[in-house]
């Protein structure tokens, strides 16, 4: 068994590991450790605490370097020794290793125990490790006929979580149930956060409703995540009620909870709600993130109060907060509700200054702030910058810029605007046909405006006739 196993790949892998390490690394072994010599031969019990005390030093090398060196002292190591060795390394957050040697106890015929299968579970569960080799872990566990613990089970909700991975994470919840194992809040939890961030809103909510009806203790986490929920549903009315809910059971709400909250405000355009709830977050000497700045700003924007909205942004500056692209793109889509095409340009500007890189949203508020002021120059300027940075315009822009130099009787611009819709491939829409034909017609270029009219009627657009006429 012993040539057997030095020959598998794990444990080869562990022995060549072991022999990669330092002079100085081995010494310690030796003389730290004591690990074997020719005159004073260790015994199993010996390696097992020196196993034990490595790991309680997280010298995770050490104790992975005993394995190799039990086998060298012709000792065959049990599954007191690999678990030891799997606890040193979860110590050390080393989970490569934890699989490897996990791996390595298998090859060389020795039977993995709940616990081998537990502490491997367990670190999975506490880092970004893919969900894959938590559900490969738990088929091992099942084919072995051994049971985890609700511990356990939380920690591979928790990984099945990080990986997105919300049908798997239900899966083991009901798992649990099938063996009869208590679900906690942080059972629950995982399996509402795991939905939330597939955005599977409804079933995160459907899990909050459970953990309520099971009279479980809630936590702000688990209520942070079902605000989310709601926040990505459009529920934000259920958000607040939710949030209030919160704050009756005397549950302090921390910046993920606001930011929750706020985040569901901005999806129903709840400016006021907002508004408020970055308020109450001041009084109660939190510091809101960029995350609920952001949202707040875009909450104003789509409630059409543009002052309120630069009011929160010029708030970034005295929170220290940098202002990222999100942030200037909801403030400048408030200046463009607002008619505020200075103020926009303005931001633009800062934009490039703070070398924030501009979006194809951020180029088309900008351009449409200007259009409705009837600065076609100033639209032109940042259709061309756009074009500079190799971002593709949409209809919506071009369709600005057509209505900016009709407007300014520019009808030769138009038709290079035109020409430029068709090399990106681009379906005028009604705006930019009446545009066009307008500018046209303002420029006595008749010819153009009938070949307009005539694509705009074998177009598939249920054009406005009159409007297309009179123009």
């Amino acid at each position: 068994m012993r040539a057997m196993c030095l020959a598998q790949p794990g444990c080869a892998s562990l022995a060549s590991s072991a022999a990669k390490r330092s002079t100085d690394a081995d010494a310690k072994c030796s003389g730290n450790h004591a690990l074997a010599s020719e005159h004073h031969p260790m015994s199993e019990r010996a390696y097992t605490a020196t196993i034990v005390s490595a790991g309680m030093a997280r010298d995770w090398e050490a104790a992975v370097h005993a394995l190799p060196d039990m086998l060298g002292n012709m000792l065959e190591p049990n599954v007191i020794h690999y678990n030891a060795v799997i606890r040193a390394c979860t110590r050390s957050q080393q989970w490569l290793q934890v699989l490897s040697v996990l791996a390595g106890l298998r090859l060389c015929g020795v039977q993995p125990d709940i616990f081998s299968y537990g502490t491997a579970l367990s670190i999975t569960g506490d880092i970004r490790q893919p969900w894959a080799k938590v559900i490969e872990l738990l088929s091992s566990v099942r084919c072995l006929g051994l049971q985890f613990d609700a511990t356990t089970y939380n920690a591979a909700i928790s990984a099945c979580q990080k990986g997105q991975q919300w049908e798997r994470a239900l899966l083991i919840l009901g798992e649990m149930q099938e063996f009869t194992l208590q679900l906690d809040i942080i059972s629950f939890g995982s399996g509402i956060s795991a939905c939330v961030k597939s955005l599977e809103w409804t079933r995160a909510l459907h899990l909050f409703s459970e953990a309520l009806h099971r009279s479980l203790q809630m936590d702000v986490i688990t209520y942070s995540a079902a605000i989310s929920a709601c926040s990505k549903g459009g529920q934000w009315a259920e958000a607040l009620k939710l949030f209030s809910e919160m704050q009756a059971l005397d549950l302090d709400a921390d910046v993920m909870a606001f930011v929750a909250a706020i985040s569901a405000c901005e999806q129903g355009s709840q400016w006021a709600n907002a508004l408020g709830l970055l308020l109450e977050m001041k009084h109660g000497k939190l510091e809101p993130d960029i995350f609920g700045f952001s949202s707040a700003i875009s909450a104003c924007e789509k409630g059409f109060q543009w002052e309120w909205a630069l009011e929160v942004f010029f708030g970034l500056q005295e929170a220290s907060l940098p202002a990222n692209t999100v942030a200037f793109n909801a403030a400048i889509s408030g200046c463009q509700k607002g008619h505020q095409w200075a103020i926009a340009l303005k931001l633009m500007e800062d934009m490039q200054r703070k070398r924030l890189e501009a979006t194809v949203v951020t180029y088309s508020a900008a351009i449409s702030a200007c259009e409705q002021a009837h600065q076609w120059e100033s639209a032109l300027h940042l259709f061309a910058d756009m074009l500079r940075q190799c971002l593709q315009p949409d209809t919506i822009i071009c369709s600005a810029n057509l209505s900016a130099c009709s407007a300014g009787d520019k009808w030769f611009v138009v038709l290079q605007l035109l020409s430029e819709m068709s090399n990106y491939r681009l379906q005028p829409d009604l705006i930019a046909y009446v545009a066009g034909i307008s500018a046209f017609a303002s420029g006595q270029q008749w010819q153009w405006s009938l070949q307009l009219l005539a694509d705009m009627r074998h177009s598939s657009l249920q054009f406005a006739s009159v409007v297309a006429y009179n123009a």
